[in-house]
C-alpha cells in the first residue's frame, strides 16, 4: 500500500514538472560586441557626449596580466557636461549583478569640462568609472575561468 502510495506521488510530481512552464529569464541578453580591438567601438553620444569602449589587454600596476573594457568619454560642447549611469555585468552569460542593480557600486559619474576628453589607458584600476574588468590572461591554481560576455551602461543621462 505504502508503495503504491509513493509511486502515485512520484508519478504526479514527474508529471507537474513535465508541464510546467519553463520560467522566464531574467537574464536579458544585450547586444554589445566586446571583441578585442585596438580601436575605440562608439556605445552611445548622448547629449553633447560620446562614450566609446575598447578590449585591451594590460598590466595594471602590480597585478597580473588581464583584460580591461577601457572607456573613452568625450564632451563634444562648450558646456560643463555630468555623465550618469549604472554598469550591468554578464560574465559566462549570465548576469553577475540584475539582482542588485540598486547597489550604489554600480553607479557612476563623471563631470566634464568643456571639450574634455577622459580616457583610460588601463596602467590602473583605481577609477572604476572608465573601465570594467574582463579576465585574466592566464589563471592560477584553484581560480575559475570567467570571462566578461556582455556589459551594459543602463539609465546613460547626461545633464
Amino acid at each position: 500500500m505504502k508503495v503504491n502510495i509513493l509511486l502515485s506521488f512520484c508519478f504526479i510530481f514527474t508529471t507537474l514538472l513535465s508541464n510546467a512552464a519553463p520560467l522566464p529569464s531574467f537574464d536579458p541578453v544585450f547586444p554589445t560586441n566586446i571583441e578585442p580591438t585596438s580601436e575605440w567601438q562608439e556605445y552611445a553620444t548622448i547629449e553633447h557626449v560620446r562614450v566609446e569602449y575598447k578590449r585591451k589587454q594590460c598590466k595594471p600596476g602590480t597585478e597580473r596580466d588581464q583584460n580591461l573594457i577601457l572607456f573613452r568619454y568625450t564632451n563634444l560642447s562648450n558646456d560643463i557636461k555630468t555623465i550618469s549611469w549604472i554598469v550591468k555585468i554578464w560574465r559566462n552569460d549570465y548576469c553577475v549583478n540584475c539582482n542588485a542593480i540598486t547597489n550604489p557600486e554600480y553607479a557612476h559619474s563623471i563631470t566634464l569640462q568643456p571639450n574634455e576628453v577622459l580616457e583610460a589607458d588601463g596602467s590602473s584600476k583605481t577609477d572604476k568609472r572608465v573601465y570594467i574588468f574582463d579576465n585574466f590572461i592566464k589563471l592560477v591554481p584553484g581560480m575559475q575561468e570567467q570571462r566578461l560576455t556582455n556589459f551594459e551602461l543602463m539609465d546613460l543621462n547626461v545633464e
